[in-house]
């Protein structure tokens, strides 16, 4: 084996630790594998295509960092995961805020891989503003996407799962706010970047 193959290699193998550890004896067995999809997509494509496109190693941490998050959260579910809790006692909030920990990081954790595909499939590495935005506005569009693919799974396939699914804890506006969150993590890691490799 390459040297350069075995990180991403360790953090392979961390993700399949933690996924098998979050998958016993989940809070809503049913819940959790709805909550595990977006994994069970991602890790597969990450492996397949390796070898044509290689992530950088900050960039499989990242991701890393990420799904583990989502196996905590796919676990207890958003809405009932034990660090949220936590985090209302400390700051004495109303609901678990689990869910938008999860969100923020969607933009923090997953914008440099994103840019990384970005700059790989459109050969483009000039850096200007707008190339480092296109990965916010891409990133964003995916929220967007999952939050009406949440809701359609919801209804469709799981229907008495919907609370404990989508998370939104009497929130009516709660897909809204997931949404921002996602766009303010975003620029502020395409403006860490941003001016960094500036």
């Amino acid at each position: 084996m390459k040297k350069e193959d075995q990180y991403p290699l360790f953090c392979l193998i961390a993700f399949i630790i933690a996924f098998i550890i979050g998958a016993v004896k989940p809070l809503y067995s049913q819940d959790w594998f709805l909550e595990s999809i977006l994994a069970l997509i991602i890790v597969p494509i990450l492996v397949f295509t390796y070898f044509k496109f290689r992530f950088s190693n900050t960039s499989y941490t990242l991701i890393l960092i990420f799904l583990i998050l989502q196996v905590i959260g796919s676990h207890y579910t958003y809405s009932e995961t034990p660090i949220g809790f936590w985090i209302n006692d400390v700051f004495d909030f109303q609901r678990n805020h689990y869910d938008r920990i999860v969100h923020f990081a969607w933009g923090l954790l997953l914008y440099l891989p994103t840019l990384e595909l970005y700059q790989k499939l459109s050969n483009n590495r000039k850096k200007t503003l707008l190339n480092y935005f296109i990965p916010v506005l891409f990133l964003v569009a995916m929220g967007g996407f999952f939050e009406i693919l949440e809701w359609i799974v919801a209804l469709i396939v799981a229907p008495d799962l919907g609370n404990a699914y989508l998370g939104t804890q009497g929130d009516e506006w709660d897909p809204q706010k997931d949404i921002a969150l996602k766009l303010i993590s975003s620029i502020i890691s395409m403006s860490y970047f941003y001016l960094k490799n500036k």
